[in-house]
């Protein structure tokens, strides 16, 4: 997968001891979406809890790679956020 230099890929972050995946709850945001960092933007379900995820950048939601049900392994794309203006700098 390719993206620009502005975009960021936010990957399905380990949420648990040994967890490989979760299955995703609901997607608190929409394609062209601004959204703020720290902002709740999916909720998904492990063998162990549920769990809010936030976004680590500030920006807009480019493209959602998950719906409602979807298992997801850690490591794999949740959604992109091109960063808004002041979070290009930053890299992570």
């Amino acid at each position: 997968m390719t993206v620009e230099a502005n975009v960021r890929v936010f990957n399905l972050p380990d949420v648990g001891e040994g967890l490989v995946e979760a299955r995703v709850v609901e997607v608190l945001v929409s394609e062209g979406q601004a959204v703020k960092r720290f902002d709740t933007i999916v909720e998904v379900d492990t063998d162990k809890s549920t769990v809010e995820l936030s976004a680590p950048w500030a920006g807009t939601v480019r493209k959602i790679h998950v719906e409602v049900g979807d298992y997801v392994e850690v490591g794999k794309p949740v959604l992109e956020i091109e960063l808004a203006a002041d979070e290009e700098g930053e890299a992570s």
